[in-house]
């Protein structure tokens, strides 16, 4: 643990590991850097930035902005927002998180997410404007309003730190903004589904196996919980499932 400016305001903690994480004279974090992503955190959002928020989401000028947080990945950006009502503690979780699954992402692939999405959005689920699962939702993504924005949003109800919220729900949702971002074969991804969507809800890290669904929805949901299990349940998804895998390897292998 050291200073780091001169008038002793921010602390730096650096781990055994080399990750240093760096808190200001209000014990908040605004910065962690590892050897894999950079995250910074702002935590006074300008009036500008905060109203393109509040036009995304439909919200009134009284729904605040508590941070934004960007995070540099293989030198790709994606940003993150809290917005209405939160616990800052929980929420500050969720780009760490995050980011500790997507830099598994090829920098291709990054670079493609990084243009085309507005980025990652916490926040009640009161405050989105789309009520997806009848409010059952664990997440959504969504390439969105009249301008075409996309985006995640994430319900901070939720623990950041419990295994679905920083494993499943990265990949997930992600995966969907993948999806409309880059050059897919859906044809083949088609046949796939047909093929296969009784069988991958079996998989141990599908998001569907929990829910007891008999198949996977559609193709979009086949598609993002097959890469939720191309990284989390790589062996299961590579020995049931093989064309699904190979499928899988050709974009992010």
């Amino acid at each position: 643990m050291s200073k780091v400016s001169e008038d002793s305001s921010n602390i730096k903690v650096t781990l055994k590991n080399g990750d240093m994480y760096i808190f200001d004279s209000e014990e908040r974090i605004i910065g962690i850097k590892t050897e894999d992503y950079n995250i910074y955190y702002d935590y006074n959002v300008s009036e500008s930035e905060k109203e393109r928020i509040r036009q995304l989401l439909d919200l009134n000028e009284n729904v605040d902005v508590n941070f934004a947080a960007t995070t540099e990945i293989k030198g790709e950006a994606l940003n993150y927002y809290s917005v209405g009502y939160a616990n800052i503690s929980n929420d500050v979780n969720f780009p760490i998180n995050f980011s500790k699954q997507y830099q598994n992402f090829p920098k291709e692939v990054l670079a493609e997410i990084s243009s085309s999405v507005f980025g990652i959005i916490l926040g009640d689920r009161e405050i989105s404007p789309y009520n997806p699962l009848e409010g059952n939702y664990g997440a959504y993504a969504t390439s969105g309003n009249s301008d075409g924005e996309k985006y995640i949003f994430v319900p901070n109800s939720n623990d950041a730190n419990s295994d679905y919220y920083k494993y499943n729900t990265p990949l997930h949702e992600m995966s969907h903004i993948i999806q409309s971002s880059i050059e897919i074969d859906e044809i083949k991804l088609k046949n796939l589904y047909e093929e296969y969507k009784e069988v991958l809800p079996t998989l141990e890290k599908s998001c569907y196996k929990s829910n007891n669904y008999d198949e996977t929805p559609n193709k979009n949901e086949f598609f993002a919980d097959a890469v939720t299990n191309y990284y989390l349940n790589t062996i299961e998804l590579e020995r049931y499932l093989p064309e699904v895998y190979n499928f899988i390897d050709e974009i992010f292998g």
